[in-house]
């Protein structure tokens, strides 16, 4: 063999099994020092001695960016869950929440009627700045009306069809005149 190969041919160690440990050692890469570091392909991996490769990078951008995030309507800002009753007034209040940030929102909640012959209508209104939140005076019609029959509770989705301002209140509205209508487990989201 000639003078390039001479060396795989050799079968003299040049250096000891405890030497090159030693000298891998020293070229381990951590989070405090520069060296040698592992590449690493998966999305999955939660080490902190190992390197994402460019792909595996890749492969969690397009996650987050397809869909792995909370679906609309998911993200819930406030929470109203007692129940609350009311009786034969029309355009009552029952449920209000206060808008942390401008947008639209989803509000859920659960609906039933008060008995037999009788009908649950709710909605959301926005209130108007001076106006009278225990009237439809004083509110503005911001999503479709909810209306059942059942004396069993329902679960309502009521999105907003225009977008609220930071700080404005978001009413739950039971509507027109109803013998006894409950609402409880009332959730507003984003959307």
């Amino acid at each position: 063999m000639g003078f390039l190969f001479a060396h795989q041919d050799d079968d003299v160690k040049h250096i000891t099994a405890e030497e090159r440990t030693k000298w891998n050692n020293k070229l381990d890469a951590s989070t405090t020092k520069k060296g040698v570091v592992q590449l690493n392909n998966t999305v999955t991996s939660t080490s902190a001695t190992q390197a994402a490769t460019a792909n595996a990078v890749k492969m969690a951008y397009d996650k987050a960016v397809t869909g792995n995030r909370a679906s609309i309507g998911d993200v819930i800002v406030a929470t109203s869950l007692a129940e609350v009753n009311n009786g034969n007034d029309s355009y009552a209040l029952r449920k209000s929440f206060i808008v942390p940030k401008p947008g639209k929102y989803r509000v859920t909640f659960e609906l039933k009627a008060g008995g037999a012959g009788t009908t649950a209508r709710g909605e959301l209104r926005r209130a108007i700045v001076g106006g009278t939140t225990s009237l439809n005076l004083g509110t503005v019609a911001i999503s479709s009306e909810f209306t059942t029959t059942s004396t069993n509770y329902l679960s309502v989705t009521l999105d907003m069809n225009t977008d609220i301002a930071e700080g404005e209140q978001v009413l739950i509205f039971r509507t027109y005149y109803n013998p006894s209508v409950s609402i409880r487990n009332a959730y507003l989201k984003e959307a």
